[in-house]
């Protein structure tokens, strides 16, 4: 699939975003299209607009397309990463957390998500340190 996600900017950034109005940003392509750096921004805003309209039923031509193209994907983990990460975890000491978005979830609202389990995970650990004193 080209298609990799679609983020209705409004809902993360709502300040950023004028009144009555939608920001979208479509994200195309990834490891499994190395070549897709080889078709126009003319192409991608097509094809984005097309799964615009048939995933999402969004027909209306937006007031303002962009098109940025990165001649190489994203990093992607490789095979035995999970196992470096649980390796580090199982090091940390009490009162040690590691955070990022590069450990368990991909950018987006998963982000906010692992942020507020570590808070969680925080808050538990303090209060058993602080009822045993």
């Amino acid at each position: 699939r080209e298609l990799l996600a679609v983020w209705f900017n409004q809902r993360l950034f709502a300040d950023h975003v004028p009144a009555h109005s939608s920001v979208i940003t479509v994200w195309m392509g990834g490891a499994g299209h190395p070549l897709f750096s080889s078709f126009s921004e003319i192409h991608w805003i097509q094809q984005a607009r097309q799964h615009l309209s048939q995933q999402l039923g969004i027909h209306i031509a937006p007031l303002f397309e962009h098109c940025q193209i990165f001649p190489q994907t994203m990093p992607h983990y490789t095979l035995g990463y999970s196992a470096i990460v649980q390796a580090i975890e199982a090091c940390c000491t009490k009162g040690l957390f590691l955070l990022g978005n590069y450990l368990k979830v991909l950018p987006g609202a998963s982000v906010l998500n692992h942020a507020c389990s570590i808070a969680d995970l925080v808050i538990y650990q303090n209060d058993n340190v602080l009822s045993k004193k």
